[in-house]
């Protein structure tokens, strides 16, 4: 009897090992290279304070030394039931330069939990790549 539960378990130990070796093989095996999602961009740093009905926003976005310009699109997001939903229209902003500041208000329902969300896009010669953040 313990010889088959030794048997067993070292069976059950091979299977285990096998499945996690398949599951995540080593660098050297992937057929496919890691992208760095968000290569081209050093920095983002989205804020908003809400006080009564006004909601003051800020972003600020740095790209890497390849980046040309960088554009974002904003909106304020209202928790309602747990989740977030979007809270009136969208907003942009763009520079022509590596850098991204812009800051402002809205008006807001007091009481409500609201969060910024900012989808910011830096251009290079070769391209673009997008990144979502919030505050």
């Amino acid at each position: 009897m313990k010889r088959k539960i030794l048997i067993f378990a070292l069976v059950m130990i091979c299977f285990i090992q096998t499945g996690a070796l398949a599951a995540n093989p080593p660098e050297a095996e992937r057929s496919e290279p890691i992208i760095l999602r968000y290569e081209q961009m050093e920095s983002a740093s989205p804020g908003l304070s809400v006080t009564g009905k006004v909601a003051s926003y800020s972003l600020s976005a740095k790209g890497n030394k390849d980046v040309t310009s960088i554009s974002a699109s904003l909106q304020l997001q209202k928790k309602v039931n747990g989740s977030y939903q979007n809270y009136g229209t969208a907003w942009t902003a763009s520079s022509k330069s590596r850098t991204l500041y812009t800051s402002g208000t809205k008006t807001v329902d007091s009481g409500q939990t609201y969060r910024l969300k900012a989808t910011i896009t830096c251009y290079t010669s070769s391209g673009s790549a997008t990144a979502t953040v919030y505050s």
